[in-house]
């Protein structure tokens, strides 16, 4: 009678357990970060090196006031080569207004397994400071960082 018993509280508890643990959120937290030391991705290190206004405009393009230069230091974390795409990342401003990718010089790299390379990404800005820049892995998970003010 005590091993029923016994066996029935067992159960109970891997079942409050297993209830336990389908409560978590589906949604992962978002990492953010203000600080010059690379945050890791899962497949990528990445580093926000620098944030300025450029005047590095693209031959033919429509004439934009502000375009803000994000000097990135990537490293690949994985175990096979990937490629960094910066176009992919989000900039938003304190208004969650997305800004637009400008085509220039951006980032888009063939990292080997531990290689590491700096690049930039070019964003048409907007008046509304401080930016965000979100980068989201392969497995939909949200990293960000907080943009120093740019002058």
């Amino acid at each position: 009678m005590k091993k029923i018993i016994m066996a029935i509280a067992a159960s109970g508890i891997l079942i409050l357990g297993g209830c336990v643990t389908e409560a978590k959120p589906d949604s992962k937290p978002e990492k953010q970060t203000t600080k010059k030391e690379p945050t890791n991705t899962k497949n990528f290190m990445i580093a926000l090196d620098q944030a300025v206004y450029t005047d590095e405009r693209s031959p033919g393009e429509a004439k934009q006031d502000k375009i803000l230069r994000l000097k990135l230091t990537v490293k690949n974390n994985a175990i096979e080569p990937d490629t960094f795409d910066s176009t992919k990342l989000q900039i938003t401003d304190k208004n969650g207004k997305a800004l637009r990718v400008y085509p220039y010089d951006n980032m888009i790299e063939n990292l080997n397994k531990g290689e590491t390379k700096t690049g930039y990404a070019y964003f048409i800005a907007t008046d509304n400071q401080p930016y965000r820049m979100t980068y989201v892995n392969r497995i939909k998970e949200s990293f960000q960082w907080n943009i120093p003010t740019v002058k």
